[in-house]
Parts: structure tokens; sequence; C-alpha cells
């Protein structure tokens, strides 16, 4: 029985008293999930090696669910008849009124760029929410975007 028992520097644990169906059992309890563990990982390389070679010979029909779902996220460009949505065009941005800052203190910042204003400089107030901007920033904005940034709302409704 001295062989069943295992080096007294892994565990300190001697199966000498034990039943031969509960070693069997514990050898199983490791066993299995690494084997199963094993079976997995090859499983997986296997798969994956197959997948690049099928890439390779440009065969796509049968590759992992991960690859085909992958190009239909991709944005394909916009057909050449379709507008592109942007923003406001130039002169509706310049129609805004521009002000130029005293030399008074300040306490704002602007909301895009997070930057604070300072004595001189110019400052663009988009009507109606008297939210202001740093001139470079606003109108970068509005060129992307038809909306305040801070509200959200379309100043082209109430343009007058």
């Amino acid at each position: 029985m001295k062989w069943l028992c295992i080096i007294k520097s892994i565990s300190l644990v001697c199966l000498s008293g034990l039943a031969k169906n509960a070693i069997v059992a514990i050898a199983l309890a490791f066993a299995a999930p690494l084997a199963f563990f094993v079976f997995c990982i090859t499983y997986f390389m296997v798969r994956a090696k197959c997948d690049r070679q099928r890439i390779r010979r440009g065969d796509t029909s049968s590759i992992s669910i991960t690859l085909t779902i992958a190009p239909t996220l991709a944005v394909a460009p916009l057909p050449q008849t379709q507008a592109v949505p942007s923003g406001l065009d130039r002169s509706t941005i310049k129609s805004y009124p521009k002000v130029v800052l005293g030399d008074s203190q300040h306490d704002k910042s602007c909301p895009i760029c997070l930057g604070e204003y300072l004595p001189k400089e110019a400052l663009r107030t988009l009507p109606h929410w008297t939210h202001s901007f740093h001139v470079d920033c606003i109108d970068e904005w509005l060129t992307m975007n038809a909306s305040c940034p801070v509200c959200r709302n379309s100043p082209i409704h109430h343009v007058t």
C-alpha cells in the first residue's frame, strides 16, 4: 500500500485508508475537467487553423460565426446618389450673433472644448437659448451637427 501514498511534499495526504472506489472517484474528479479543458482548447485551435486555411483559399462560406458576423457590422459606403446628412450651412452659422468678450473676468467655459473664456475672445451665441461657445468650436460643431451641443435643440427652427 506504499504506492497509494501521495508524496508528502505535495499534499501530505495518504490514500492507503481509502477504498479503491473512492480513489477512482477522486482521480476522475480531477481528470474529467482537465480532459474536457484540453479537448476544448484543441478543438478551437484546430478550428481556427482550418478557418485561416479557408480564408487563404478564398472559401469563406463555412467559416465560424465570429468571422461571418464581423463583416455585417462594418459601415458600408453610402451610394453616390444619396445625400450625406450634415449640419448647417456656413451662411446660417455666420448669421448667429458673435460677441467679443471684454476685460472682465468670466467664470464660464466652452461646453465643447471645456476651455475657459478669456478676455478679448470671440464667442458665438445661439439664438433663443443664449448658449455661448468659442466661435471656432461652435462653427465646426454646427457644420457636422444641426443641433445645440448643450440642449440638443435645433437652432434652425428658431432663426428670426
